[in-house]
């Protein structure tokens, strides 16, 4: 069989297999910068003794401007249940099955077997409009010293156009929809906790205290599933084959 002979079939073979395990499972990656990173409450300490937390996050490489990293994949097929007293939203439990996260040196992931929740759908309708898609997951890292508790990603939509419709979408939204403002916003959060030193000179302990890292959100793209991998490489394939058949004398 010649290389274009062989190239056909391999492709219709590519085209008739499945494009993944499940229909429903979709991944969405997302890149962005680090708006925020510090404790919940930096009036805990005496800015004249600086913040702890501040600086333990800071030698991760994590900081304001820094670059950050993340995916989340979920079943898009997941069925919800409305949510009291908004007919058009409804709540996923178990969903999103995961969340990575990595920025700077910290790196952080959805622990095996822990399932998150999201709500998505219209809170309230025009003129107030208000539509809304959260997904929330325990976080978990190898870390000893900054600890992470769980991760929030979150679409605030005033804009009747971006509506939720409480479902789970399969393509990501679109970013340019949503401006930083208290009714239309986007963002990414990862909320642990770290140890730090009292300043206490005459019995020092650790104390326990959270911070939190949130960055806006600059990408969001969809990332494909291995059938669609090899669909693709497999047509490369085909069309190199032919080219090749074609330069042979």
């Amino acid at each position: 069989m010649t290389p274009k002979r062989f190239a056909v079939p391999l492709l219709c073979l590519a085209l008739a297999a499945p494009t993944a395990a499940h229909a429903g499972l979709v991944t969405w990656e997302l890149e962005g910068t680090v708006e925020a990173a510090g404790p919940y409450a930096p009036g805990f300490f005496d800015p004249a003794l600086g913040y702890p937390l501040i600086a333990q996050l800071e030698a991760v490489g994590v900081a304001v401007g820094v670059a950050w990293w993340a995916r989340i994949s979920f079943d898009s097929d997941s069925p919800g249940v409305p949510l009291s007293g908004y007919p058009d939203a409804r709540e996923f439990d178990g969903v999103p099955t995961g969340i990575e996260f990595v920025s700077g040196g910290f790196a952080a992931a959805t622990p095996d077997g822990a399932v998150g929740r999201t709500l998505a759908g219209d809170l309230s309708s025009d003129p107030g409009f208000t539509s809304v898609l959260i997904f929330d997951v325990p976080m978990a890292n190898d870390s000893s010293t900054l600890l992470a508790d769980s991760a929030t990603l979150q679409f605030w939509s005033s804009d009747p156009a971006i509506s939720f419709a409480g479902s789970l979408p399969s393509d990501p939204p679109v970013l340019h929809g949503f401006f930083q403002t208290d009714t239309s916003v986007k963002f990414f959060r990862l909320v642990g906790h770290g140890f730090v030193w009292n300043q206490n000179l005459v019995n020092p302990s650790l104390i326990e205290h959270s911070f939190h890292i949130s960055g806006s959100i600059t990408s969001i793209t969809i990332v494909p599933e291995p059938g669609s991998f090899a669909l693709v490489l497999v047509a490369s394939c085909a069309i190199a084959a032919r080219r090749r058949s074609r330069a042979l004398p």
